[in-house]
């Protein structure tokens, strides 16, 4: 019971961590590297759209070290090092990546009806 109870719990924790906008924007910056830099994933965040405006880099890179990395990272789906800068891909981005893929299948159906 108590497996089953971490698992619900594990998974409440990557949906969460998927939930922001920017969140999901990292795991598809992570998408072609396995590791790489916060200063790295700003630069792409700050060329990127994210709810229909491009985000300040010093607001963008202070919410990445204290909010959306630690809370990707407490949920399994990054490793993330924040004396170093660096953040990379864990057994749990697959299953991140998925759900964000299927999430997107699930809006387009949606959109056509």
């Amino acid at each position: 019971m108590c497996t089953t109870h971490g698992t619900v719990d594990a998974i409440d924790g990557v949906f969460d961590a998927l939930s922001h906008p920017v969140r999901r924007r990292v795991l598809r910056a992570l998408r072609t590297d396995s590791a790489t830099s916060v200063a790295a994933l700003v630069s792409e965040l700050v060329g990127a759209e994210i709810d229909g405006r491009r985000p300040d880099r010093t607001r963008i890179e202070v919410a990445l070290y204290h909010r959306h990395l630690p809370k990707m990272a407490d949920a399994g789906v990054i490793d993330y090092d924040p004396e170093s800068g660096t953040v990379e891909t864990t057994e749990a981005t697959v299953v991140a990546r998925e759900l964000l893929r299927r999430e997107g299948t699930g809006n387009r159906a949606a959109r056509t009806r």
